[in-house]
């Protein structure tokens, strides 16, 4: 799995890539387990959080640590380069003390044996290669240290709600090839080709399915919409504004568009069903952890958003 494509989302400053709610963080049900996991350890207890993104776990471990006047020693690593409290509004003061480990392997974590009281992660589990990860788990963490993962469940709502989404995207990439048609015309139109009027034809095409999608479901569209306002801005300022600027809003945007596309790919590709979620626990056991058989994780009493495994040493 490339890992451009997160690094340049988490740059954006998003703190979780799956809200549960308006807050910034996760909420409700989301959260309260976090909370219970963190108000269960020892009061010195070393936390490291796998595939921590911009470190939305770290940052609840964190707040449950301060308010209760702990001394939590907190760390997250990501195999992407990341950089919360640069990345995150506010971040150098809501991440203080929390020690971040960007380019950093699950499997392969740069801890101590048996010096680890608890590891965590959040839609993070899934995207590695579990085996190998739980036996690092389990080689990290001290005898009875404990573990918690939330993973993605192929039946949540987080799905659902990608559904209409994909959709949006296979039109633009898949079938109107709208972006792609848009460079063509202005390259061809540029070096004043004779086939300049095919691809017109062709672009033309591409935005009348565009458009009627769009008017179909006029304003629930945002990918459509955003590849129709560049593609719509560039053809009325293509004799007036310089060629590279155009280009390169063209491309920022697929650039854009593409990467949160290829996220919707992993994380279908990541969730878990009954069986690979039984899978998992197996490996866990394999490992030489303790499992807990892994269980549903509804929000606000009724929305499917993952599973959730517990693990001790």
């Amino acid at each position: 799995m490339s890992v451009e494509h997160w690094e340049t989302y988490y740059r954006g400053g998003g703190l979780v890539t799956c809200p549960t709610g308006p807050e910034p963080n996760y909420t409700l049900e989301a959260r309260e387990i976090w909370e219970a996991f963190f108000r269960s350890l020892p009061a010195d207890a070393r936390i490291v959080d796998i595939g921590t993104g911009n470190g939305p776990i770290p940052l609840i471990a964190k707040q449950c640590s301060d308010s209760a006047e702990r001394r939590f020693e907190i760390h997250g690593v990501d195999l992407a380069q990341i950089a919360p409290d640069r990345d995150v509004p506010d971040g150098a003061r809501l991440f203080e003390g929390i020690r971040f480990h960007p380019g950093v392997s699950a499997e392969q974590l740069p801890f101590e044996p048996a010096s680890v009281d608890a590891v965590t992660g959040q839609y993070a589990l899934e995207y590695a290669d579990v085996g190998r990860v739980l036996a690092e788990v389990a080689r990290v963490l001290r005898p009875g240290a404990r573990a918690q993962f939330v993973t993605h469940h192929r039946d949540s709502v987080v799905l659902a709600n990608a559904g209409p989404t994909f959709r949006q995207f296979r039109l633009l990439f898949e079938e109107t090839r709208l972006l792609r048609r848009l460079r063509r015309f202005l390259d061809l139109e540029r070096a004043g080709r004779g086939t300049v009027s095919g691809a017109a034809r062709e672009l033309e095409s591409a935005l009348r399915q565009v458009d009627a999608a769009l008017a179909a479901e006029p304003g629930s569209q945002p990918v459509l919409a955003m590849a129709r306002d560049v593609t719509g801005r560039s053809l009325a300022e293509r004799r007036t504004a310089p060629a590279s600027v155009l280009d390169a809003g063209i491309e920022r945007v697929e650039r854009e568009l593409r990467g949160s596309w290829r996220r919707l790919q992993d994380l279908e590709g990541c969730a878990l069903d009954q069986s690979a979620a039984e899978e998992v626990g197996r490996l866990g056991q394999t490992a030489g952890l303790r499992s807990e058989a892994p269980q549903a994780l509804l929000h606000a009493g009724r929305h499917l958003i993952g599973w959730r495994f517990n693990f001790s040493r």
